[in-house]
């Protein structure tokens, strides 16, 4: 079975990932055969026919998972619905069966978040449902990023970044160590608001998959992904009010700097650990850390030249607050766990999941990453289901897919 990992979705500032989400990180396919030098039996090309996908290479795949929030005390319990639709081609199986390019394959995601309960900020917009609850013209209201101040208007569904993926399942095996590498390029457009307001043009990260498997049950893996960021700006930025309020009864244009102060990121790097083991009955477990290391831009020297004598956000904010790093290395760490089921082309999966700093915003001593239940809302539970085009088509038509784990 196929270990859940863990993603990587691109937001405005550290490239935070979605919080209880598995993974698409691609695994060695250890089964390659080589390129047999006689003619096959009867039976064997019988067994290849089986295994050609059934609508040629392409697929469709569609993940749903709840999260749910451990913490409930007032106001503080979170619940969201998250889809993945993940589209893919199949290249090398429909173009170089046969080959080394076989197990090569190109794929997208798109993920979509619906919140049913809870304060997320990222739901949440600075201004206000309806101009009878309040005069915005009397208020500060400043567009920033997506969820940076909370306000009473609410955002049904978020829309996330888009990965476009070219991935080899299948590299090369390491001699000896019996070692399966494989790797994967990757890239993600800003199709969400935060991204979109952060700046962010593209992203670029080429991953590297390490995996042994033992007695072909128990799976060990690492994955080390270094992906850089190119952004229009270095900070985010911030739209102008463009309104003007009455002081002593004087009209007086309105100051909004051009920046929130938070730098965007220059590049990251991902190191990522896991282990699954499948078990009888099309069960399976899965264990998961990832570390999360990222380099914003260097911005402590100005990052607001307006003209304004004196007025500089980013080192005006870090002197207020010292817990906004310039130039400082944000470092994240994720565990997730799960027990996992598999059957034809459908799979479910029950997890914990925690994403939280590696060290303590309060004290910077080290923080376990295992579980929390807070207002932070670090730790959430999810429930996931998952089913591919190819799988059904498999099924319908009794021919094994290719992609069907035994």
């Amino acid at each position: 079975m196929v270990p859940l990992l863990i993603s990587l979705v691109v937001i405005s500032q550290a490239g935070t990932p979605l919080p209880g989400a598995p993974s698409d990180e691609p695994t060695p396919a250890a089964e390659v055969a080589p390129p047999q030098a006689t003619a096959p039996s009867p039976e064997a090309e019988k067994k290849a026919d089986d295994r050609a996908p059934v609508l040629k290479g392409l697929d469709l795949a569609l993940t749903v998972f709840n999260s749910t929030g451990t913490y409930f005390g007032p106001e503080g319990y979170t619940n969201s619905f998250t889809f993945w639709l993940e589209p893919s081609f199949a290249i090398g199986k429909v173009l170089f069966n046969g080959t080394w390019f076989e197990k090569l394959a190109v794929s997208a995601r798109l993920p979509i978040e619906f919140e049913v309960a809870g304060n997320d900020p990222r739901f949440r917009g600075t201004g206000f449902a309806s101009s009878a609850l309040f005069n915005p013209e009397a208020l500060p209201i400043v567009e920033t990023q997506a969820g940076a101040a909370d306000g009473t208007e609410h955002r049904a569904a978020l829309l996330g970044d888009l990965w476009l993926t070219v991935a080899h399942g299948h590299l090369f095996t390491i001699p000896l160590l019996n070692i399966d590498v494989a790797s994967s390029l990757r890239t993600a457009l800003p199709t969400s608001i935060a991204s979109r307001n952060a700046g962010l043009i593209a992203s670029l990260g080429l991953g590297l998959i390490f995996e042994r498997k033992f007695f072909d049950r128990l799976s060990l893996g690492y994955a080390f992904r270094p992906t850089k960021y190119f952004f229009s700006r270095q900070t985010g930025g911030v739209a102008a009010l463009g309104t003007s309020v009455t002081i002593n009864g004087r009209t007086e244009q309105t100051w909004t700097p051009s920046s929130t102060g938070i730098p965007n990121p220059d590049f990251g790097f991902i190191n990522g650990f896991w282990a699954s083991l499948d078990l009888p009955k099309g069960f399976g477990v899965s264990v998961n850390y990832f570390l999360f290391n990222t380099r914003p831009y260097d911005v402590s020297a100005n990052c607001n030249p307006i003209g304004m004598q004196g007025v500089d956000v980013c080192r005006d904010g870090q002197a207020v607050n010292p817990n906004i790093e310039h130039a400082v290395w944000r470092n994240e760490h994720w565990f997730l766990a799960s027990v996992d089921y598999h059957r034809s082309f459908w799979s479910l999966a029950l997890g914990i999941s925690t994403f939280r700093p590696v060290e303590s915003t309060r004290d910077r001593s080290p923080t376990q990453p295992f579980f929390e239940s807070n207002r932070n809302n670090y730790t959430t539970l999810y429930l996931s289901f998952s089913a591919n085009a190819e799988g059904i088509a498999g099924w319908v038509t009794g021919r094994a897919s290719s992609g069907e784990t035994k």
